[in-house]
């Protein structure tokens, strides 16, 4: 019992001293700055879309998205042109009627509209990761299951 205790104890002087007070993170503003960069550098592909347990990429097959730096976006297809805007911030654009939604600021919200794939699209979601080669996002609603990720066309 006096070894389990002592152990416990160990533990906790540990994890509460290896935690530094500091916060070394970059601001919101420089943060946002810096995903908008990564996202409008080049063209994405969906690379796999979740919804509710159902994988649904194959409906994406053919589409290219390009984010422009003035918060527009394009989804082509077939010669079709999908429009619509993005912008990474905190508030709830309103695109489902549900009270779940998580407080995060570092969210891209897509608004985009024109046929059902590019309705389920539109959504806050939370960024997961953003690097050179890749977007990984999941719904900010905290009920849902959504997982939507881009790879770099």
């Amino acid at each position: 019992m006096k070894t389990t205790t002592q152990l416990l104890a160990l533990v906790l002087i540990i994890t509460s001293t290896a935690c530094s007070k500091s916060d070394d993170s970059a601001s919101p503003a420089n943060l946002s700055a810096t995903l908008k960069q990564e996202i409008t550098t080049d063209s994405w592909i969906v690379s796999a879309y979740i919804d509710k347990g159902k994988n649904e990429t194959s409906g994406y097959t053919g589409y290219t998205f390009t984010f422009f730096d003035n918060g527009t976006l394009t989804a082509d297809v077939s010669g079709m042109t999908f429009t619509g805007t993005w912008r990474i911030g905190s508030n709830h654009n309103g695109s489902d009627d549900s009270v779940n939604h998580s407080g995060n600021d570092n969210k891209l919200i897509i608004a985009i509209s024109g046929n059902d794939r590019m309705d389920e699209l539109t959504d806050d979601f939370l960024i997961v990761s953003i690097s050179a080669s890749e977007i990984v996002l999941k719904d900010d609603n905290l009920t849902k299951i959504k997982e939507l990720r881009f790879a770099k066309k």
